[in-house]
């Protein structure tokens, strides 16, 4: 705010050049008089359907997916208006969709490729105790509680 001030009324007592550099995505928002006050004005537009393809591939990164480029095609018609961040919103947004799943199950079943998966629904329990008959070759593990935490603040 001091920089501003210093800009528009000459407050402070040396001759140097201020430069205030702006951004917004709502420049309709901002008040005439305020706009009027910057000389430059440069607009940048949305992202088109290709570069949106893109950037989907670019903030997916190495991490293993089974989209084609029909699937990015389908993304890049259906984020119309979205900006590179809210692509980028997106993306994370859907990279952690995992983490919230796991955190959230109560089971655990060992998977053939000795991975541990979490179980979403009561149906798809398998444990001994619940249906011995559809755990043959599957172990299933009830997730360990966590220590109640309430008493600490």
């Amino acid at each position: 705010m001091y920089c501003f001030l210093e800009f528009e009324m000459g407050v402070g007592n040396n001759d140097q050049k201020v430069l205030v550099l702006a951004a917004t995505n709502t420049p309709y928002a901002l008040d005439q008089a305020i706009r009027r006050r910057f000389d430059k004005r440069i607009y940048i537009p949305l992202p088109e359907i290709k570069a949106r393809q893109h950037m989907f591939k670019v903030h997916l990164g190495d991490t293993p997916h089974n989209l084609t480029e029909s699937d990015f095609e389908s993304l890049g018609r259906k984020t119309q208006g979205f900006s590179g961040s809210d692509i980028a919103v997106c993306v994370k947004d859907v990279l952690f969709e995992p983490v919230r799943k796991t955190q959230d199950a109560m089971f655990f079943i060992n998977n053939p490729d000795n991975m541990w998966v979490p179980l979403w629904t009561k149906a798809t329990w398998c444990c001994p105790n619940l249906d011995a008959g559809a755990c043959s070759k599957r172990t299933c593990r009830k997730a360990p509680s966590t220590p109640n935490n309430e008493n600490r603040f």
